[in-house]
């Protein structure tokens, strides 16, 4: 796995998801902060992201996005949703 750049839109000021966290954009909808991060995006760090539900949104990289979007969709499979 390789380092790589992610832009998240996250509405929790207070709660910092890693280390590497920049605010690149303030309240870019008013309710989500636009951040960006450096980090090898773990299944573990893409637990958490799933964990806060809706409080957060993956812009990049398109990669990532897509993955989280295939995990969604399975986990509204199960629900026969």
């Amino acid at each position: 796995m390789t380092l790589k750049d992610l832009i998240l839109k996250y509405d929790f000021d207070t709660l910092p998801l890693h280390s590497s966290q920049q605010k690149i954009e303030e309240k870019s909808d008013d309710t989500h902060t636009a951040y960006r991060y450096r980090l090898v995006p773990t299944f573990d760090f893409k637990q958490e992201l799933l964990r806060l539900g809706p409080s957060v949104e993956v812009l990049e990289p398109e990669e990532l996005r897509d993955e989280m979007v295939d995990d969604i969709r399975r986990m509204a499979g199960n629900y026969k949703i």
